[in-house]
């Protein structure tokens, strides 16, 4: 006869271990969710500054003036590159979550698979009288447990989100451009934020990437426009964010920043100007964050040169005509010279300074001018920008009128 023997399994905690599975598993997908809408608000954000606010961009660069050789060197913390990072490092959170869930869910498919043996429900056979065993009779099993059913909703969502995305990159695909690049991103951020799979379009992305590098780098090695290597820089942008290569577009790069000093360079020697030597430095500053040194070190070069020669001009022009206004030009020439690492040199020195006793002092009299004490020592009243020099200090830095009296006491003059 057979008799049924205990379980030792309470129906109550059996029952239960399918659903806290099932509870992990949707918490893992709301982590999930919320992971991949901030990646989304990230990339929104990181499209925004590429746009209009890049401060390591060449249109910014374009309204910068160079000032100091160190302001060339001067450390670049782009902040599209630690958003990028945020990127990465919520895309390996999410990555992790969906291992976690794949694992979860193999966990809820073999815990509810039914091992349905005669001990496990606790039958055993017993002799008969005769002493032969009876041939124990198999129960029924117990009803199979539902398989957890998908959400309707859910996948629909997830369809709707992969065909959006689909026809996004069928655009890209006729017509690799960065509008339609901008399009997929969205619509891969769709999908991920519902949880499909988007690895389709970031191949898509990156194969555009690859071909508008290629494009951009024709156009760039053809005419080293700053246009055309802004378009070259959004391109890279796109291979940086999906890990492509950018290697060729650098390199594109740095020969037409070196194309572009040299023309600037060669405007410059044709005519010398301050804005010329301001566009000149401009470039090199572009040259340095290109990462061609040495056109960046030439293009300094050649400004430093320039000032030099716009200096010894303005020298010229006050001896000849010793006005305040003039005065002003010079010194304003001789700061710039000195900027970019040159030591100022008058190019004319006054014919009475050898017979002036060094340590001469002036003892100003009333209502004496710069222009008579200029006369009295050097023979001529031009050189009065000489006395001012030697008592910079008493003048304040202001640009004294050489018309006016004096009302400084003393006046050093050699």
């Amino acid at each position: 006869m057979l008799r049924p023997a205990a379980t030792g399994v309470p129906m109550t905690t059996a029952a239960a271990a399918p659903k806290a599975e099932l509870a992990h598993i949707r918490e893992l997908k709301t982590a999930q969710a919320r992971i991949r809408a901030q990646i989304e608000s990230i990339q929104h954000r990181l499209k925004e500054l590429e746009r209009f606010h890049d401060p390591d961009s060449l249109p910014y660069l374009t309204f910068k003036t160079v000032t100091k050789i160190e302001d060339l060197r001067a450390p670049q913390v782009p902040l599209r590159k630690a958003l990028r990072d945020d990127i990465k490092k919520l895309q390996e959170q999410a990555h992790e979550l969906q291992l976690e869930m794949e694992a979860a869910k193999r966990h809820l498919s073999q815990s509810t698979k039914p091992h349905v043996t005669a001990a496990h429900h606790g039958i055993h056979a017993v002799p008969a009288q005769g002493g032969a065993v009876t041939k124990p009779s198999v129960p029924t099993s117990p009803a199979k447990p539902s398989a957890v059913q998908p959400d309707p909703e859910m996948e629909k969502l997830v369809s709707v989100a992969t065909k959006s995305m689909d026809q996004a990159i069928n655009v890209l695909n006729a017509d690799p451009s960065l509008d339609n690049i901008h399009d997929v991103l969205e619509a891969m951020a769709k999908v991920s934020q519902v949880g499909g799979d988007d690895k389709r379009g970031w191949d898509a992305v990156r194969t555009a990437g690859e071909k508008l590098q290629d494009q951009g780098i024709k156009e760039v090695n053809a005419n080293p426009s700053f246009d055309n290597m802004h378009d070259l820089l959004e391109s890279m942008k796109v291979l940086s964010l999906t890990g492509g290569d950018e290697k060729r577009g650098w390199e594109a790069l740095q020969g037409a920043a070196g194309k572009r000093v040299n023309f600037a360079i060669t405007v410059l020697r044709s005519d010398c100007n301050e804005r010329n030597v301001a566009m000149v430095l401009m470039i090199s500053k572009e040259a340095a964050l290109l990462g061609n040194d040495e056109a960046a070190q030439g293009a300094i070069s050649a400004a430093a040169d320039a000032t030099v020669t716009l200096r010894k001009g303005s020298e010229h022009k006050f001896r000849t005509a010793p006005t305040a206004e003039n005065f002003q030009a010079y010194l304003k020439a001789m700061h710039d010279e000195g900027l970019l690492g040159n030591t100022t040199t008058l190019l004319e020195s006054p014919p009475g300074l050898p017979f002036v006793r060094p340590g001469t002092v002036h003892h100003v009299k009333f209502g004496q001018t710069l222009l008579q004490i200029s006369k009295l020592y050097f023979g001529k009243p031009i050189w009065w920008d000489v006395i001012v020099f030697r008592n910079f200090e008493q003048f304040r830095g202001t640009m004294p009128d050489p018309n006016q009296p004096l009302t400084i006491a003393t006046l050093k003059i050699s």
